[in-house]
Parts: C-alpha cells; structure tokens; sequence
C-alpha cells in the first residue's frame, strides 16, 4: 500500500469524545482531566503536497448546558490561523477543515466550526446529542485536495455508524470480530525493484497503531491494531488486477473495490484491538487513522495508470 508523505507532518488524526456533563474524554472522571493518552507512531499521509492532517484535542469547554459543547483543537505545527477571514494556511497553502462528528447511538451531528489564534474550535450545534456525547474528529487538507478530505470524513463517519451498531453506542463496548491477518501466500519482500510498494505492508506509513489505554488501577497499557493483514491483501488484490489485464477504466474500477474491502479490514483490526468501553476512545482514533490509509489509496486509485 503507498501512502507515501514528504516529510512527517504531525501524528494523525486523534478524537475527542466529549460530553457536556463530562467535558473530557469518555473515560475520564468527572471533574477531572483524564490521563493523556498518548498515540505514539508520529506520521502523516498523503503524497508530494497533497498531505492530509490530522488534529489533537485540546481542551474540552463544555460547561453543562445543553448546545455548548465545544472542543478546541491544536493546529498541525506549519498551520497558521487568518483571524480576520477564519481562515487557515498549512505549509502556505489554503487549507480547509472538515469535522466527523457523530452521537454516541451513531447520528451525525452539526458542529460550527471556528479558527482562533492558535487551534480550531468545533461547537456543537445540537442540544440534544452534546448532552449524551459525541466523537468529533476534524481533518485538514489544502483546498485543492478536497476530495481526499471529503473521502476520509466519509469514511470517519461511516465507521462510527458501523460501531453503534454493534456497541451500547460508540462508547461502550463491542463485539470482538477475528483479525485480519497476512495470507501465506503473501511475498514480502521490501527490496524488490519489481512493484515493491506491493510488497512491503504498508509501505512508508506505520504498519500498525498504538495508544495506551487504561489498565489496572493507575496503570496504563499499549494497545496496538495491526494493519499488516489489511495492507497485504490489498497489495494482493492490486497486484491480481494488475495480472488479470483488462482496460483502464476496468482496472481501476476493481481497485476501487480492494481499496473498499481495505478500509473494512482496518476498521475490523481496530475493533479487534480495541474492543472494551475502556477503550472505545483509542478505538475512535484508530479508525481515524483508517479512515486516513483509506483517502490515499482511493485517491491513488483515480490516478493509477494500472500498472
């Protein structure tokens, strides 16, 4: 799989779940900060210029009342804030923000977003949702990469719905699907000059993810999802249209639906990896990161040349 960046960016997207009873994460006591939770495989997607960002929480505002939830979140170092047009530049480049923001039973939810002078605020519009909770995880992209934006806010929002499906909302717990592990027949072999990108997992992004989760009284635990399966059988599938033949408009019409199969099989792992309540804002984040993978290779798809 190639998502390749220039250069490492920031550490991607990461979610805020808040609740204006509890104005922090799911899991932390009320009144009280939550430990940090820490994500510890720094990168970004995206390739040449076309990077896409994604944003730490900061702070949660909340203060009870019902429709005033509002989260703030850092700016990716090399973004600067345009108080007088609310607007934003990353590297120089126009940039835009776009929010998933999704109810703990699976509702989208309207937000307003804001730019400060050092992060963006994300209010939430609704009274009825801000009260029970909500995961908010915003992405940044330049203007002329929109559609990679669009594809992985998509993608953030149809996993959350997929999880409160399955889940006392998308806070609880889940049921824990199987792994998605690398086939036998898969050939790793990273120093191939033949196609190597679909022989090396995941390419330049990170094969996995981890975040520390709560453990046993005042310890924490570093849970990691494995994405080598999911990047492996999608260099297969790649690789299998490759062979097949066929005309352009037909391969890339196959890859679409690898690269479809790819983002379920991440969000499977991350399930699988982070199953319990305690985790399910670790969860929120990994599919985050998912929903990252899944926007570079569907925009490398409408470019492949098919070989």
């Amino acid at each position: 799989m190639k998502t390749r960046s220039a250069r490492l960016v920031f550490a991607l997207t990461a979610v805020m779940m808040v609740a204006t009873t509890q104005p922090a994460l799911a899991q932390g006591p009320t009144g009280q900060a939550p430990a940090k939770v820490q994500e510890d495989d720094p990168a970004s997607v995206g390739e040449g210029e076309d990077l896409l960002y994604g944003l730490a929480p900061r702070q949660s505002d909340a203060d009870g009342t019902p429709g005033t939830a509002e989260v703030v979140f850092d700016l990716p170092d090399g973004c600067t804030a345009e108080l007088s047009t609310q607007s934003l530049k990353c590297d120089g480049r126009a940039s835009e923000v776009s929010v998933a923001a999704v109810d703990k039973n699976g509702e989208s939810v309207a937000t307003k977003i804001g730019v400060a002078e050092t992060g963006i605020t994300v209010q939430l519009a609704s009274e009825a949702t801000a009260a029970d909770g909500v995961v908010i995880a915003p992405f940044i992209a330049a203007e002329s990469n929109q559609d990679q934006l669009e594809d992985a806010t998509d993608s953030m929002e149809s996993m959350l719905v997929n999880a409160a499906t399955s889940s006392v909302g998308i806070m609880g717990a889940i049921a824990r699907p199987s792994k998605i592990t690398v086939p036998s027949n898969y050939v790793y072999n990273p120093r191939t000059t033949v196609r190597r990108a679909l022989h090396d997992y995941c390419t330049w992004s990170p094969d996995s993810y981890g975040q520390a989760v709560k453990g046993t009284g005042r310890n924490y635990v570093t849970l990691r999802a494995d994405f080598k399966g999911p990047c492996a059988r999608h260099d297969m599938c790649i690789e299998r249209i490759i062979f097949d033949g066929g005309t352009l408009t037909s391969k890339r019409s196959q890859r679409r639906y690898c690269d479809t199969i790819f983002r379920a099989r991440l969000e499977q792992n991350c399930s699988y990896t982070f199953y319990e309540s305690r985790s399910s804002s670790a969860r929120a984040a990994c599919y985050a990161r998912a929903s990252l993978y899944y926007s570079v290779v569907s925009q490398k798809t409408n470019s492949w040349n098919g070989k």
